[in-house]
């Protein structure tokens, strides 16, 4: 039979789990508000090369007619390649955050659009020092550097202890056998003695360390 071992995480480990998890949720957030942002420059871009377009085109006519010096169209067909231009960013930012928020969702770069209007932000009616305690009790980020700061002050009480002196004592009791008769069964006799305590060992002993800087 195995018993499982069961793994408790650490404080530390906790905190920076649930801090991981908040910057995914707040990338998220970032990342379809930026692509909310950028459909709506695309749409407005798309709107200014329509207008800059119809504005050529009565610039053109009122040419035709006489009615325009030639030089305007120029300025016309200057600014809808600048809208042009525009729009051609617009569509490239627009693709990007698309891609992003997809790569954030695990989507492999599928492209996304918002299917409904984000609408109005509310207005929240917010107390500043409740606002303040409830972020010094639940930010994930100052519970991982308040485990830190435990973490280092615990070492730092350890190597105040590393600075005291050592004494250490050491103890041991025996008994011995000896037969120094040439022949027979010297290791019968020996092992007698050993049972008799007829030679008994005792020895104590004391070590003491004082640290020396950082000599010991």
């Amino acid at each position: 039979l195995s018993t499982p071992i069961i793994a408790i995480p650490s404080p530390m480990a906790e905190a920076s789990a649930e801090q991981q998890r908040q910057t995914v949720l707040s990338d998220v957030a970032g990342a379809y508000w930026d692509l909310v942002y950028a459909g709506e420059a695309l749409q407005t871009a798309r709107e200014d090369v329509e207008v800059a377009q119809e504005e050529k085109r009565i610039v053109e006519g009122r040419r035709d007619a006489g009615h325009m010096a030639p030089v305007e169209l120029t300025r016309v067909e200057a600014a809808v390649a600048q809208t042009q231009l525009a729009l051609i960013e617009a569509d490239n930012l627009h693709q990007a955050a698309s891609y992003r928020l997809s790569t954030l969702l695990a989507l492999d770069g599928t492209p996304l659009e918002p299917t409904t209007a984000p609408g109005d932000i509310p207005t929240l009616d917010l107390d500043l020092g409740q606002a303040i305690e409830a972020t010094l009790a639940n930010n994930p980020q100052i519970q991982v550097q308040e485990a830190a700061l435990a973490n280092a002050e615990a070492n730092l009480a350890s190597a105040r202890h590393a600075r005291l002196p050592t004494l250490s004592v050491t103890g041991s009791m025996g008994w011995r056998g000896y037969d120094d008769e040439v022949g027979g069964d010297n290791y019968a006799a020996a092992r007698s003695e050993v049972f008799s305590g007829a030679f008994p060992t005792r020895y104590v002993g004391a070590d003491l360390s004082v640290p020396l800087l950082n000599r010991q």
